[in-house]
Order: structure tokens, then C-alpha cells, then sequence
């Protein structure tokens, strides 16, 4: 489910919140790698957060 929400909130992200306009430029650029690894970035912290919270929490099993 928190899976789920994360890739519904990102879609929102991205399809309302992100000016195209103002990033064209920049995509056009190469600015693709950079915002690939920024992701990877986010995503790695993230698990590496939610690992941490489910640990503190007695463990991932049902």
C-alpha cells in the first residue's frame, strides 16, 4: 500500500506540481542524468528510512 501511494504521489508530482516549461531547456541539455540519480538518491533514503521504522518496530513479518 505505501508503495502504492509513493508512485501515486510522484505521478501527481509530476504531471501538476513541475513547470515542463521552465525544464525544457535544461532537459534538453542532458540535465536527464542528473535527476536520475537524484532519484536514485531518493529512493535508496527512503528504503534506507522505512527499513529503519519497521526495524524499530519489531520487525517486517505479519
Amino acid at each position: 500500500m505505501l508503495t502504492i501511494f509513493c508512485v501515486l504521489f510522484v505521478i501527481f508530482y509530476l504531471a501538476f506540481l513541475v513547470d515542463w516549461e521552465l525544464f525544457r531547456g535544461a532537459f534538453k541539455q542532458g540535465a536527464w542524468v542528473a535527476i536520475g540519480i537524484n532519484c536514485l538518491i531518493a529512493i535508496g533514503f527512503f528504503v534506507a528510512k522505512a527499513n529503519h521504522v519497521i526495524g524499530a518496530a519489531g520487525g517486517g513479518h505479519h
